[in-house]
Formats: structure tokens, C-alpha cells, sequence
């Protein structure tokens, strides 16, 4: 029920959006031949700053704000492992048994607010407040994660767990998938590590992977002095900022959000392949705006961005 909702909610976004501008547009055409850029300023608005950006946050706060204070009913059917115990409400310091050691972490969270910390002890437990239900253990090298509550309200509940991890580590895996609420994390380590965010908010500093993968839905991904070798980022009407180093390659994708990356070093460490619509593209304070074709630029760099935007906003700059 949850996805599909948000897949109802994102269409219809999708559909106002594009039924504005194909409208003002079509008005502009019927006055007679035009250049390209007068259409993009007129579907814009007629504005060249944030355009698109300040009317889709109003548009999305149109749409989502149907959404707060309304209850929904979630199945928890199929969704929690048969073997293992089912936790809710207030819990104290309930013990993970690791059996020897775990290479992969997997986190599926909503509605809550979930906090990754580090014992003091080298133990692995979790501790609840006014939870829903909830299940944590280790199985077959995984130390997994699971939290639903049947009846949540859109704007978030105060539900909060923290999982408390057996001291720092360099994981096989990473994984986490957010419905609804925030997950946050420091010095998360892992040589692959994937964000999704359908909903709600991840918030991570320190993340350090040799590939990173983050998709944005309706949710937000930021993340602070992060280090991945190569980054693919998708982002539908959601957003992501990210700020640190990229040693290889990002992939960014962007249909309706803004994706926001302040990076290491300066424009000049990486070649660029572009290619964009209705969007907006800035590099290093250089617009890269409605793009009729591919654009390549060639700095002889051991370094590449890939960047493609529909109706979406993404911005790189440099530090």
C-alpha cells in the first residue's frame, strides 16, 4: 500500500509538471517561429535562477501536503522473518547475537527514526522508543534490520531505535531502504554501500565505499565528508547532497529533484558527458541549459562525470 501510494503521488506530480509546461509552451508556439531558449525561459516562467527548482518544491508541498495527517494501513504480512522475534514499544539494550562475525548490514526502515551507533563494548544490541514493530538479527553472514508500524501517520510518529553496532568495520555490504521518517549515520564503511530513500529522510557523515549507489524517490539523501571511488545516483522528485571526494566516476540522474554536490578539488579533475531538457545544469558556476544534444567536455582528466536531467536541477561545485 505504501509504494503504492507514492507511486500514485509521484505520477500525478509528474503529470502536473509536465502538463505546465507542455501548455506554456504550446502557447508560445502559436505566436510563431521561436528560439529554443525563449521556450525554455517561458516554460520556466521567465525566470534563469532556480526556476524550476522553486516551482516544483511548491508543486511537491502541494501534493504531499494531502498526505500529512493521514492514516494508513501497512501489512506486515511477509515482511518479517518467520524464525526471529517481533519487538514494539519501549525496549532496554536487547542483545544481536553475531555468531562469530557478520559481512553484510541490511536495514529496511518505516516509520521511525533510526540512529546507527557504535558500542562501547564490542557487543551488538538495539534500543527502542515507542517503536512499532520491529526485528533485529543476524543470520547467514547479515546483520539485519527491519521496522514497520500498521498504522502511521505521513508527518512521522516519534518512533525511535538506535542500533548499536559492534565497534567500527569495513562491511561487504551495505544496505539501506527508507519508506518513511530518517535514518542517520557516522563512519559508515563498507565496498558497497546502496541508499534508497522512498520517502523521509537519510542522513550520513563520514561514509567511506568503493561504490555507492543512492536513489531518491519523494525522500532526501545528504550526505557529509563522504569517499566513494564511484557513485550512481538516481533521483526522481526527491533530492540528494552530497559533499566530499570522488575518486573515479559519478553517474548522476535527475528527473524532477535537485541533486547538490560539492566535491573535492576543482572542475578541471574530471571530464564531463551532458545532456539535459527542461532542467538545469550548473558546473563550477557555468549553466549547462537545455541542452539540445550530448555535450562532452574533454579536460584530459583521469576522472568523469556523467550528468542527464529532464525536469530536475543538479548543481557541482568545488571546494
Amino acid at each position: 500500500m505504501k509504494k503504492f501510494m507514492k507511486f500514485c503521488a509521484l505520477t500525478a506530480l509528474v503529470l502536473i509538471a509536465l502538463g505546465m509546461v507542455l501548455g506554456t509552451v504550446g502557447q508560445r508556439l502559436n505566436r510563431g517561429p521561436v528560439d529554443p531558449r525563449e521556450l525554455f525561459t517561458a516554460a520556466s516562467g521567465g525566470e534563469r535562477e532556480n526556476r524550476w527548482e522553486e516551482r516544483l518544491e511548491e508543486w511537491g508541498e502541494r501534493m504531499f501536503s494531502g498526505l500529512e495527517g493521514v492514516d494508513y494501513e501497512l501489512s506486515d504480512s511477509g515482511f518479517f522473518a518467520e524464525n526471529h522475534e517481533v519487538l514494539s514499544g519501549d525496549v532496554e539494550h536487547y542483545p544481536v547475537d553475531l555468531f562469530g562475525g557478520v559481512r553484510e548490514l541490511v536495514i529496511e526502515a518505516g516509520a521511525c527514526d533510526l540512529t546507527l551507533a557504535y558500542s562501547t563494548d564490542g557487543s551488538c544490541y538495539v534500543e527502542a522508543e515507542n517503536a512499532g514493530k520491529f526485528q533485529v538479527y543476524a543470520e547467514d553472514g547479515q546483520l539485519v534490520l527491519k521496522s514497520l508500524d500498521s498504522q502511521i501517520r505521513w508527518n512521522g510518529t516519534g518512533r525511535r531505535l538506535t542500533l548499536y553496532l559492534p565497534g567500527v568495520q569495513i562491511w561487504e555490504e551495505v544496505g539501506i531502504e527508507l519508506g518513511a521518517g530518517r535514518v542517520q549515520f557516522d563512519g559508515l564503511s563498507a565496498r558497497e554501500i546502496s541508499l534508497e530513500a522512498d520517502a523521509g529522510q537519510i542522513q550520513g557523515k563520514g561514509l567511506s565505499a568503493e561504490e555507492l549507489d543512492i536513489e531518491a524517490g519523494a525522500g532526501s539523501v545528504e550526505l557529509t565528508e563522504a569517499q566513494t571511488r564511484t557513485l550512481e545516483a538516481k533521483v526522481s522528485a526527491g533530492s540528494l547532497e552530497f559533499q566530499g571526494d570522488i575518486t573515479g566516476s559519478a553517474e548522476l540522474e535527475c528527473s524532477m529533484g535537485n541533486i547538490g554536490m560539492t566535491l573535492l578539488g576543482k572542475a578541471a579533475d574530471f571530464d564531463y558527458v551532458l545532456q539535459g531538457a527542461m532542467g538545469s545544469l550548473v558546473i563550477d558556476g557555468q549553466e549547462y541549459n537545455a541542452l539540445a544534444a550530448e555535450k562532452r567536455i574533454a579536460n584530459g582528466a583521469s576522472k568523469q562525470i556523467g550528468a542527464e536531467y529532464s525536469m530536475g536541477n543538479i548543481e557541482i561545485r568545488f571546494e
